[in-house]
């Protein structure tokens, strides 16, 4: 029995936390039958899938997880140093995420996932302001470089409208073309109802 098999029988199941990290030999082509066995289970409401360091993670495998995701609570998706994933793999995660009309939280790292470009941050920050009853948000683009001043703007101002928010974390670290004014601008665009932030802009030394 494989694992897909064996979450057909897992009927009642509401939480899964699977962890993957290092296994380079995943590329995501393998993951539709696991897709398929998410949709199967109509109790599940919170996913932790921890692909961290799978360096050979594409898009297409992300587009598979992305189908799997179904009236869910909270997510948690780590895609860490997956090197290979592209704004192709990001929006194809979008298109899932705006179906979850209920969803709370969200945790999504894409700490150096340096083929992630402005677009689909832009993607990201359009996608989150449809999900209005978001109550935490945890994002980490630690390392992407191409991260400017406008799209920290767009992100916020995109965050601004959820109503239900009370917990902000943002990860810039290392993207080092955000400025006082990408600050400022962020600062502007905090909504009332936040109870939590947490900003990290730390800068590695050379």
């Amino acid at each position: 029995m494989n694992l897909s098999e064996g979450f057909q029988e897992l009927s009642s199941l509401q939480s899964i936390n699977l962890r993957f990290e290092g296994c380079e030999k995943i590329t995501g082509e393998g993951l539709d039958d696991f897709s398929e066995s998410l949709k199967r289970l109509k109790t599940l409401r919170s996913i932790h899938l921890d692909f961290s360091n799978c360096k050979n993670m594409k898009d297409k495998g992300l587009s598979h997880i992305a189908e799997g995701l179904q009236m869910l609570d909270s997510i948690n998706l780590n895609l860490q140093f997956c090197s290979e994933v592209t704004d192709a793999g990001l929006k194809s995660l979008c298109e899932s995420l705006n179906k979850l009309s209920c969803l709370k939280e969200i945790d999504l790292n894409f700490c150096l996932c340096r083929k992630i470009t402005n677009q689909g941050v832009r993607i990201l920050g359009e996608c989150l302001k449809s999900l209005d009853f978001l109550q935490a948000i945890t994002l980490d683009f630690n390392g992407l470089n191409i991260i400017e001043d406008k799209d920290l703007t767009n992100l916020s101002k995109n965050l601004q409208g959820l109503g239900s928010l009370q917990s902000l974390n943002l990860c810039f670290a290392n993207c080092n073309k955000i400025t006082d004014n990408g600050l400022m601008n962020l600062s502007e665009h905090l909504g009332p109802s936040l109870q939590s932030l947490s900003l990290n802009f730390d800068r590695m030394q050379d």
